[in-house]
């Protein structure tokens, strides 16, 4: 798992020109403008708003308190016995791989049960995994809130409903955001293949200088 930390310190050293670099997504709109009478037109693309939810050490925490950084999101709830342990397994090698350098990175678990989901539970979760919390939360709060920003914010299946009582999503999805929030990738955290590629376009973004869209 030093492949990722290896390729970013190897790479670092090149031109942007010579990187392959990960693709925008979520397309709001195109807009046009005519100059010398030929239309141009320039794709906006989807920034991923704030939210104000409680970690794992019961701190208040927005991406304001996460700054520049690159962020990798998944959504899962402490009782799950099925994908959330394979895809909590499968970030803390993230971690690793990139953490230790202090490369910039920022994991978010956004619990989809933040009713049972407490404080307490979280931190006891996210000690269970070795999560260091400078660069890793586990995230509760206010239920809308997360399944706003699972459905309209990052885009992924949110499977019956929006965040009523009776609703739950469970996905397997990682986002990755670049430093100015932008989504950048999709991945499948339960497959070994798409964790691999995931954690090298996290290594390209790392080396990315372009300005915010």
């Amino acid at each position: 798992m030093v492949i990722p930390t290896l390729f970013y310190l190897v790479t670092r050293y090149y031109t942007d020109r010579t990187i392959y670099f990960p693709p925008y997504f979520a397309a709001q709109r195109v807009d046009s403008v005519s100059m010398g009478g030929v239309m141009h037109y320039d794709t906006i693309f989807h920034r991923v708003g704030n939210f104000h939810l409680i970690n794992q050490l019961g701190d208040s925490v927005s991406f304001h308190e996460i700054g520049p950084r690159i962020v990798l999101v998944d959504f899962f709830f402490t009782a799950c016995t099925t994908i959330c342990p394979v895809l909590t397994a499968n970030l803390k090698k993230v971690q690793t791989a990139f953490g230790a350098a202090d490369t910039g990175l920022m994991i978010l678990s956004f619990s989809v049960d933040p009713a049972d989901d407490s404080v307490s539970r979280l931190k006891a979760y996210a000690d269970h995994f070795g999560a260091d919390p400078d660069s890793w939360w586990f995230l509760t709060g206010d239920k809308k809130q997360i399944y706003d920003m699972a459905t309209h914010q990052f885009y992924v299946d949110a499977q019956q409903g929006n965040g009523a009582p009776q609703d739950f999503v469970h996905t397997d999805k990682w986002i990755l955001l670049d430093r100015h929030r932008y989504i950048r990738g999709y991945y499948n955290g339960v497959d070994s293949s798409e964790v691999s590629r995931c954690m090298n376009d996290i290594g390209r973004l790392m080396m990315e200088k372009n300005k915010p869209r």
